[in-house]
């Protein structure tokens, strides 16, 4: 898939970041003790994380970068910082953007890898949504919103 077509097609005022090689993938896996699913993994390949409208971080890099959050510093933040919703875990889940207010979302983890499930977590009213669509859709619905 061409994300970055994808992307600025749905998306104004697109900003994306140098892509990723898959050993800057593979080290950030290691330090999160996960393993990136397939379309997570092929959207780093592409853009290290995006900024659009008005400059909302909609996807996290994983590289630390002046220009963007990086996926690392803020899932320990979030985990270290946040009241997870009552019955739910924010260490089953790897926060990857959010919409620059309080909604974020990430894929739902597993033993260890990212499976398919998306998940949303609105701060505000400390509520989670879990999607099971592919993530350009998900991208898609983000977009329109």
């Amino acid at each position: 898939m061409d994300w970055k077509k994808e992307l600025t097609d749905h998306f104004e005022n697109i900003e994306f970041f140098p892509a990723v090689s898959e050993s800057g993938i593979r080290a950030v896996e290691k330090k999160l003790k996960i393993k990136f699913n397939r379309e997570l993994r092929s959207l780093f390949k592409a853009t290290d994380g995006f900024l659009a409208n008005l400059d909302a971080n909609i996807c996290w890099s994983i590289c630390e970068t002046e220009m963007n959050t990086d996926l690392c510093s803020e899932n320990q933040y979030i985990i270290e910082n946040n009241a997870a919703p009552e019955n739910f875990d924010f260490s089953t889940v790897c926060f990857f953007g959010d919409d620059g207010a309080d909604i974020f979302w990430g894929y739902q983890v597993v033993e260890g890898k990212m499976t398919d499930v998306l998940i949303s977590w609105n701060r505000m009213k400390n509520s989670i949504r879990e999607y099971k669509m592919p993530l350009k859709n998900f991208f898609r619905m983000v977009a329109e919103s």
